[in-house]
């Protein structure tokens, strides 16, 4: 439920949070195998901000399991 609010912002609204259910299925898998934010961004032609915003998504449904330090690509 969002709070009623005033003068307000809308943080991320030039990114495109809607998915079809096509990339989701694609995003899955990619990221079953490893495949890191930056890799999967590029090839589903989003921004990496979007793809992450979908890992945490996936991940709070319990859709995917997290990678740990390697999600950007590199180890930490």
């Amino acid at each position: 439920m969002q709070k009623e609010r005033k003068n307000i912002y809308m943080a991320c609204e030039d990114y495109d949070f809607c998915w079809g259910r096509d990339e989701v299925k694609r995003f899955r898998e990619m990221w079953e195998a490893g495949e890191s934010l930056i890799d999967i961004s590029k090839v589903l032609g989003r921004h990496v901000n979007e793809v992450a915003i979908l890992v945490i998504d996936q991940a709070e449904k319990k859709k995917i399991e997290m990678h740990g330090s390697k999600a950007f690509g590199q180890a930490v």
